[in-house]
């Protein structure tokens, strides 16, 4: 099973950020709340903006992120892919991963956001099937959220605001999905475990270290990986170093035991071994063979 449950994070802080706040709750947060709004606001231009967000143990935080970008440029860190954000994007940030956010120190983005908690968006996301950890689209929805803004400007009640503010984060939700089934760039877990596979420089990566940074299982783990793709994790990235693997061999200034080192084999007898029982040659034989050709 996937373990979604959080201890208090490590850090969440910002670094001098320069900010219009338009609300910030007064009360906790009490469980069963159907819509909490727990902060909202405009970030101005701040070179070391910075927010992070860490999902470590036992209690969840829960926070839903909703941001626009008026201008500037910024970026999000979360499972390993680091996304680009523009003016005129929106993110969305769900409550069930670790992530970083920050401006771009010669850029520094200016935004508008709303935090909140609650029943009514996971209930939302589930129906509209959202489940990938940070979604960023083109989507304009500035209008929504300064919306939301005036709502909380108004003198009327609380629960008034929440109902009006509801209905706003609906659109919102709608329209995310919209876009989202429309450009088809809805990532599943297995594909994210992929995606973090197939950015990775470096070949030292297991198993264990990959469930670890997707807060899984190692057995679980396998189980998604090979029911989507047919193949288990280990396998897969056992058959990426053997690619990567000929595609040095083709070079024969790289000698065999540099390439046995760059792929992480714990020696040079290893690598052979493995090489000629996935390709049934030695490395040598295949460089001879490739240079033959």
């Amino acid at each position: 099973m996937i373990d979604n449950s959080f201890k208090n994070p490590k850090k969440s802080f910002k670094k001098s950020a320069t900010t219009d706040l338009i609300y910030m709750c007064p009360f906790e947060h009490k469980m069963g709340d159907v819509l909490f709004v727990e902060s909202l606001g405009i970030t101005l231009p701040t070179p070391n903006y910075r927010i992070e967000r860490y999902r470590t143990g036992t209690k969840r935080f829960g926070i839903y992120i909703f941001e626009y970008v008026y201008s500037g440029k910024g970026y999000i860190e979360c499972e390993g892919i680091k996304y680009s954000v523009g003016a005129g994007d929106f993110y969305f940030l769900n409550n069930n991963t670790s992530h970083i956010y920050y401006s771009d120190p010669d850029e520094p983005y200016r935004k508008i956001w709303i935090n909140v908690r609650g029943t009514l968006i996971a209930k939302l996301l589930e129906a509209y099937s959202v489940t990938v950890p940070v979604v960023v689209l083109p989507l304009d929805v500035k209008a929504l959220l300064e919306e939301i803004c005036e709502i909380f400007k108004e003198d009327c009640e609380l629960d008034s605001k929440l109902e009006m503010t509801s209905l706003c984060l609906h659109k919102i939700i709608a329209m995310m999905d919209k876009a989202l089934r429309k450009e088809d760039v809805s990532i599943d877990l297995p594909q994210r475990l992929k995606m973090y596979i197939d950015n990775r420089e470096s070949f030292s990566l297991t198993v264990e270290e990959l469930a670890e940074k997707f807060h899984l299982n190692s057995n679980y783990t396998t189980s998604v990986f090979k029911r989507k793709y047919g193949t288990t994790p280990k396998q897969y990235m056992l058959e990426r170093k053997m690619t990567h693997a000929k595609q040095l061999l083709a070079n024969k200034n790289c000698e065999i035991k540099e390439i046995a080192a760059t792929l992480s084999f714990s020696s040079v007898y290893h690598f052979s071994n493995t090489f000629k029982r996935l390709t049934g040659q030695t490395p040598s034989e295949f460089r001879r063979s490739t240079t033959q050709a």
